[in-house]
């Protein structure tokens, strides 16, 4: 039975796991949920397996919910042609 804090993962790219050089042929390994997490963020691998850790309550699955206003909410940007920016001195 894996632990809490284990999580199970299937690597995408290959890359050099401690002295083992991992490919996506590679079988499905374990790892402690921060490294999984860490590899799933860079790309090199992603979480297929593991106990999920309780999500709490009130809070929906950030998969499921998102939480970005509608781009029809947003404000737009209007050029008022006036500079913006930082100005260097000025050069004889």
């Amino acid at each position: 039975m894996a632990k809490v804090d284990d999580v199970t993962v299937q690597p995408l790219t290959t890359y050099m796991e401690g002295a083992e050089h991992k490919t996506p042929r590679s079988e499905p390994y374990k790892v402690p949920r921060w490294h999984g997490s860490e590899l799933e963020a860079l790309g090199h691998a992603r979480i297929v397996g593991g106990e999920e850790a309780p999500a709490p309550e009130g809070e929906a699955d950030a998969e499921t919910e998102d939480r970005r206003a509608p781009a029809i909410d947003e404000a737009t940007i209007e050029n008022d042609g006036k500079p913006r920016g930082r100005r260097g001195t000025a050069r004889s």
